[in-house]
């Protein structure tokens, strides 16, 4: 959410760590643990350790659990898990100038990559802007590409439990639409990491002036420009961004609302544009460092520091929680599992300003969307 005519300098936010945490707030350096050697008798999985920012492999790294044995990773990062039988098993994997990882692998199971973010990354930062206050403190994010849903008639906000708000007669152009595609294609590509390089499908709707439109949609981003727009304070706002999350942290649907005046004074709408639809993918403000999510709308278009938080989120699972702890029902290499994992990273960012590059390459790749029902849509905001 971004306030309109309001521009204050982002707070500095107090941080405290309640474990393992060293100078300027980052985890210390962990103590790595000697884990008790394979004997050859019980069941095997294997694990390769890699980098999050950079996939090289982490040698030394050390993985102990109850009733598991192992060896540290070798060169190209492999380490063979051994336990007395099958089952899942809670297992820590620390090495040094790595944030120590907590995780559950299936013993015997199919091989599996484990990655490790780098002790010198922001981890404040990403707190704030992936698990963060309006979260929950877990991450929450999409498990499957959303569909892009444009809501080419104008719509007059409403204090609005249902999300229910008044079509009137002022509508988008051709030309409008095409920039808010691009805008939001972009966000979508550049804050997953390239998981999402495009929307799953585009559809472009237009509500007869005078009714009533119930907005949200399951499984899309519904965009529309609304008069008068407020945030949950009653104050007017540049936009908003909604999300309706389930209970183990996955975005089913969202809202991205924008400011009919705002829209209309800016030169440069895109920076709003990827701030809310920041949201709907699962960000929240950021105050620790300039990003595009600092909530005065400062921060501008994602920069580095940001696009390396996309990452490691990429590399996540819905539910992860700070410092670096995978939810318990997660498994690792569990069969069926799907990957999520980010193109290599000097693929992404280039192929970011690529997408819906033309008008007629945006308006090509529009396809038809089933209508998706939308009862009980909570989200945060």
């Amino acid at each position: 959410m971004i306030r309109r005519h309001l521009r204050l300098p982002a707070a500095a936010a107090l941080v405290t760590c309640a474990l393992g945490c060293g100078e300027g707030g980052r985890p210390a350096e962990p103590v790595l643990p000697i884990p008790t050697a394979p004997t050859g008798s019980g069941p095997t999985a294997s694990v390769r350790v890699v980098s999050t920012l950079t996939d090289q492999p982490v040698s030394g790294a050390s993985s102990t659990g109850a009733s598991v044995r192992s060896t540290p990773s070798d060169g190209d990062g492999f380490v063979m898990l051994e336990a007395s039988g099958p089952g899942r098993y809670a297992v820590r994997v620390a090495a040094a100038q790595f944030v120590t990882r907590q995780t559950t692998v299936a013993i015997p199971g199919s091989d599996a990559r484990l990655d490790l973010i780098p002790s010198s990354f922001d981890l404040v930062a990403f707190d704030q802007m992936f698990r963060g206050a309006t979260s929950g403190g877990r991450l929450i994010k999409w498990l499957a590409g959303p569909a892009l849903v444009v809501q080419r008639t104008g719509l007059l906000w409403a204090n609005s439990p249902n999300d229910r708000y008044l079509a009137e007669a002022e509508q988008w152009t051709d030309g409008d639409i095409d920039g808010v595609i691009a805008d939001l294609t972009f966000g979508l590509q550049t804050i997953s990491a390239g998981v999402f390089p495009a929307f799953s499908a585009i559809r472009v709707e237009q509500a007869a002036a005078g009714t009533v439109v119930t907005v949200p949609q399951a499984g899309a981003i519904v965009v529309a420009r609304y008069r008068s727009l407020r945030g949950p304070s009653g104050d007017r706002i540049g936009g908003l961004g909604k999300t309706n999350i389930d209970a183990a942290g996955v975005i089913r649907g969202g809202m991205v609302m924008l400011d009919r005046d705002t829209e209309l004074q800016s030169s440069s709408p895109r920076r709003l544009r990827v701030h809310e639809i920041g949201h709907v993918l699962g960000t929240s403000h950021v105050t620790s460092r300039l990003s595009f999510m600092n909530p005065d709308g400062t921060g501008g278009l994602p920069n580095e520091a940001d696009q390396e938080a996309f990452r490691v989120a990429a590399r996540r699972p819905p539910g992860s929680r700070s410092p670096d702890v995978d939810p318990a029902d997660f498994t690792l290499n569990a069969t069926g599992r799907v990957s999520l994992s980010p193109p290599p990273v000097a693929r992404y960012a280039a192929r970011a300003e690529r997408l819906g590059a033309t008008p007629e390459g945006r308006r090509a790749a529009r396809s038809r969307l089933p209508p998706a029902g939308c009862a009980g849509f909570h989200g945060r905001t």
